[in-house]
């Protein structure tokens, strides 16, 4: 009998050991485990762009005292994000090359530098994009002179169109003289767009 309670006090002294060796060691006797793939994490890059025409000229020549007309720039944002649209305008003045003829009251000829001069007497312009807004253009102060980013429309939708409407007329008074005969002035309107 006492070599039986040897044998069992063994085996159970062995058990105890390997089960504290384990515990020791790190080692379960269970392992639970699950994998799980993720999906749509794909990230793109919005776009922002503005359709064409980006720049577009309009050159107002060949008119007298007491003509007016328009010129209208037609824009449609594209991509995939809302933007801010801002136009940029210049304009660049052609002088007359006709001879210069002594005004009827008297005076030195003064040859105009284009239409547009930023004078009572030259062409008078204003920019609108069909609501209620006119836009400031003063920084049109010369023949050629040029004012940028015009903000036109704020947090616009993809695929908007903007419509630009440049309104001028040439006074009709005793202040234009020969000295407008001949010249141009040409305007050149550049839209662009930033991420709202």
């Amino acid at each position: 009998m006492l070599g039986k309670k040897r044998l069992l006090l063994a085996a159970g002294t062995l058990a105890t050991v390997g089960a504290v060796a384990a515990l020791a060691s790190g080692v379960t006797f269970g392992l639970f485990s699950s994998t799980q793939t993720s999906s749509g994490n794909t990230f793109t890059a919005g776009t922002l762009s503005i359709g064409t025409p980006v720049v577009q000229s309009c050159t107002v020549a060949h008119i007298v005292p007491g003509d007016n007309g328009t010129c209208t720039v037609t824009v449609t944002t594209a991509g995939a994000e809302n933007a801010d649209v801002a136009i940029d305008v210049a304009v660049a003045g052609t002088a007359a090359t006709l001879p210069l003829v002594t005004p009827y009251g008297g005076g030195s000829p003064t040859q105009a530098l284009g239409l547009f001069d930023n004078s009572a007497n030259g062409l008078q312009i204003s920019l609108t994009d069909g609501t209620p807004t006119t836009y400031n253009l003063s920084g049109l102060s010369a023949a050629t002179s040029s004012t940028t980013d015009l903000l036109t429309a704020d947090n616009v939708a993809p695929g908007t169109t903007e419509v630009y409407t440049l309104t001028w007329s040439m006074a009709d008074n005793g202040g234009v003289d020969n000295n407008y005969q001949g010249a141009s002035s040409t305007f050149t309107f550049d839209v662009h767009s930033v991420q709202a």
